[in-house]
């Protein structure tokens, strides 16, 4: 799973939205009939099943796209151990 934002002018909308809500995915047009739009999908991320709701078009990618939310969310989900370190170590401590 990708982030359509950071693909730019490499994907281009067929039909539906893009993903702006959290657990909201577009898929490659080609799979159009595999992964019915506004339905949801056996692809959970939290325990929620993602949701359909674009078609994108593009020549380099087929992934699922969302958005960054919901690769954050998955990220943690999937996770072992996960390290943060803030920008400025003064300000955390404040």
């Amino acid at each position: 799973m990708l982030d359509y934002s950071i693909l730019g002018d490499k994907i281009k909308l067929k039909s539906g939205k893009l993903p702006l809500n959290d657990y909201e995915v577009i898929v490659n047009y080609n799979s159009r009939y595999e992964y019915a739009l506004n339905k949801e999908i056996n692809i959970k991320v939290n325990d929620t099943k993602l949701k359909v709701v674009g078609y994108y078009e593009s020549s380099e990618y087929t992934n699922i796209l969302s958005n960054l939310n919901t690769i954050k969310y998955k990220l943690l989900d999937t996770s072992k151990n996960i390290t943060v370190y803030p920008k400025d170590k003064g300000e955390a401590l404040d």
